[in-house]
């Protein structure tokens, strides 16, 4: 499997003392220099943006932003690490358990599913056991293709604890029992938020690049543009694999991500996410 390809890298020699002062000089008085502030943000990695952040706020006695990331929109495409990063940052943000939020916000198997992924326990072994992929096939099968009603219980079993790696090979397995895709069968059988989850899950699963594609196209799409989901999966694969995901957005669109993104957006909120892109 090829390496992913990020387009930010941390910058070496970072001092978060120097690059707080740019920023509060770039944003005080009359004005904003907005190409400082751009400069500094486009070439610094997340981690160096968060100590960036801190070390403004303690300094200046003031934030410099607040993240509103839409939690539920990405918990099927996180490993455990980051899931435990996103409990952390939710508790620390708003003062409450994000698993007893989506406890108390969602009902039924969807909730059953979103707290089973933000238990953060999936699978990450690189291993494939062919025969246990053929045997949660014909469990998939069986809980829902074969049977009058569904049980989505056998469902959210596999898909929220198997391995990304693993699940490839069991959707693999289910084309040939059940004579359609897992994806067919999901719309078959499901319906609404759950089934909207799943898909989720499954196309992760199949091409995380081609799934963020996916996204950033959806939130480009239609009129007007959905800003938030557009920075925030820019920023947060920057570092991963925007460049892959550049590559499967021309690949599906027909379209370099860039020139999409130049038409949806202006002025130095452009330039920001030109930035991130490259």
């Amino acid at each position: 499997m090829a390496a992913p390809k990020p387009t930010v890298v941390p910058l070496p020699g970072f001092d978060k003392d120097s690059d707080a002062a740019v920023l509060r000089k770039a944003m005080k008085g009359l004005g904003t220099d907005e190409k400082a502030i751009i400069n500094v943000l486009v070439c610094r990695s997340n981690n160096q943006r968060q100590e960036i952040a801190a070390h403004f706020k303690t300094a200046y006695g003031k934030g410099v932003g607040t993240d509103e990331s839409t939690l539920l929109e990405i918990l099927c495409a996180r490993n455990n690490a980051q899931i435990k990063a996103i409990k952390d940052a939710y508790k620390k943000t708003y003062h409450n358990d994000l698993e007893s939020d989506l406890q108390s916000e969602t009902s039924g198997y969807l909730k059953r599913t979103l707290t089973g992924l933000v238990q953060g326990n999936r699978d990450e072994s690189m291993a494939v056991d062919a025969a246990k992929a053929k045997n949660d096939a014909q469990t998939l099968y069986e809980a829902g293709e074969k049977k009058l009603g569904t049980d989505e219980s056998e469902f959210q079993r596999i898909l929220v604890t198997r391995s990304w790696l693993q699940m490839r090979a069991i959707f693999d397995e289910y084309g040939k029992i059940a004579g359609r895709s897992i994806e067919e069968s999901i719309k078959r059988e499901m319906s609404g938020d759950l089934e909207r989850a799943y898909l989720n899950i499954v196309k992760f699963a199949r091409s995380p690049p081609e799934y963020f594609a996916e996204v950033l196209h959806k939130a480009m799409k239609g009129a007007g543009t959905d800003e938030d989901r557009l920075t925030r999966t820019l920023i947060t694969r920057s570092e991963i694999d925007l460049g892959d995901i550049k590559e499967a957005y021309q690949a599906k669109y027909e379209k370099p991500l860039a020139k999409a993104v130049e038409s949806e957006v202006s002025g130095d909120f452009k330039k920001l996410l030109l930035g991130l892109i490259k």
